[in-house]
C-alpha cells in the first residue's frame, strides 16, 4: 500500500462511503481517556475522535487491533489516516458526524504529522503489540498471569459515569461490607398469565477506597443466593 502522503487529502466533514481513495490529517483523541481499551460483552473496543479543521469523526477498533491502536497512537497526536472502513454512524456517535471510521486489519495506515513515522495496522504490528501487552502484565489478573484483562474501575467513577453504568460489562475490585437477608419476590408479568414463579432479592454492600455502593440482586428459587460478609 503506498503511504499515506502519495493519497488525496480529504477534510472530515466531507468522508463518505462513496470515497475509494482518501486520507485525512487528524488530531487523535482517546474518548475513554486514561483507559484507552474498554472491556465490552464481545470483547474490547477502543474509540477515538478524530478532529480537523472542518469537524470531527469517530474511529472505532476492537479487540486486538484496539490494543495496537492504544499502544500505538499519541493522546492529541496529529497523524495522516487513510484505509479506514467508512460506516453509518452508532447512535452514540452520530452526533460527531452522520459516519465513523472502522479501523481495519491489513489496511489502515497512520503517518505521524510530525515525525513522517509510518505506522501500518497489519499482522507484524498486532503480533509486536500482544507481545507488550504481555511483558506489561496487562494480560491478566494483577501479577500478570490468566487469560484475563483484570483492569478495576474505583467505584466512585462508577457512579460518577453514566457511560459505564450502561456499559454491558466493567471490572470493580471491593470488598464486601455487609448483606441482608433474601426476600422473596414475584415476576408480576408471569403471574399475570398463570405462573407464580418467585424470586429472591438481596442488598450487598461493597466498598473501596473511593467509596460504597449498594448492589441488589436477584436469583430464582432454586438458585437462592447464599452470600456471607
Amino acid at each position: 500500500m503506498a503511504k499515506c502522503h502519495n493519497i488525496p487529502l480529504k477534510q472530515i466533514a466531507k468522508l463518505n462511503p462513496n470515497l475509494t481513495n482518501w486520507k485525512i490529517k487528524a488530531k487523535v483523541s482517546f474518548t475513554n481517556g486514561k483507559e484507552k481499551v474498554k472491556p465490552i460483552s464481545t470483547g474490547k473496543i477502543c474509540r477515538v475522535t478524530l478532529e480537523d479543521e472542518s469537524g470531527k469523526i469517530a474511529g472505532i477498533s476492537y479487540d486486538d487491533i484496539a490494543e495496537c491502536i492504544a499502544l500505538n497512537l499519541t493522546n492529541y497526536g496529529k497523524y495522516y489516516i487513510t484505509g479506514a472502513n467508512i460506516q453509518k454512524a452508532h447512535s452514540s456517535n452520530n452526533t460527531l458526524h452522520k459516519y465513523e471510521l472502522h479501523f481495519i486489519l491489513n489496511k489502515t495506515e497512520f503517518e505521524d504529522v510530525c515525525s513522517g513515522k509510518l505506522f501500518r495496522l497489519d499482522d507484524e504490528a498486532i503480533s509486536r503489540c500482544k507481545k507488550k501487552v504481555c511483558e506489561s502484565g496487562n494480560s491478566g489478573a494483577p501479577g500478570g498471569s490468566g487469560g484475563t484483562n483484570f483492569k478495576p474501575t474505583p467505584l466512585a467513577e462508577v457512579l460518577g459515569s453514566q457511560n459505564l453504568l450502561d456499559s454491558k460489562k466493567f471490572d470493580i475490585l471491593a470488598i464486601l461490607k455487609k448483606t441482608e437477608k433474601s426476600e422473596p419476590l414475584y415476576n408480576n408479568e408471569n403471574t399475570q398469565i398463570g405462573r407464580s414463579n418467585r424470586f429472591y432479592r438481596k442488598k450487598v454492600t461493597i466498598i473501596d477506597e473511593t467509596g460504597e455502593v449498594i448492589l441488589r440482586l436477584a436469583s430464582e428459587l432454586k438458585k437462592k443466593l447464599e452470600i456471607n460478609p
